[in-house]
């Protein structure tokens, strides 16, 4: 199991600049179905207004450029001591967010 220093994976919040360790992450992905990921990732203190960050858009990385584009649907805070801070985030497609719009224009 890797340390979190060592994870060559991070997510990066492409509105703030930020970028984030990930600590373990999950996905499901299917035909005709948008892909979602839930991410746990690790920052520094303070921690963030996290709905503030709600529909910013994100890049996960899986290294080498590769990765997933998209917004973040929802965010939760988990204490993980005092020198961090844990984040429960969901990752979804930019598509995903049309829903919340009240003009769909395509």
């Amino acid at each position: 199991m890797l340390n979190d220093k060592e994870s060559p994976f991070t997510l990066t919040l492409l509105d703030d600049d930020l970028c984030f360790q990930v600590v373990q992450f999950s996905g499901h992905e299917a035909l005709n179905q948008p892909y979602r990921f839930e991410v746990e990732v690790i920052g520094l203190p303070p921690a963030m207004s996290l709905d503030r960050l709600l529909q910013q858009p994100l890049f996960l990385n899986l290294g080498h450029g590769q990765g997933f584009h998209g917004v973040l649907q929802s965010a939760s805070r988990e204490h993980r001591g005092a020198q961090r801070v844990g984040y429960k985030l969901v990752l979804v497609p930019y598509l995903q967010a049309l829903d919340r719009s009240r003009r769909r224009r395509v």
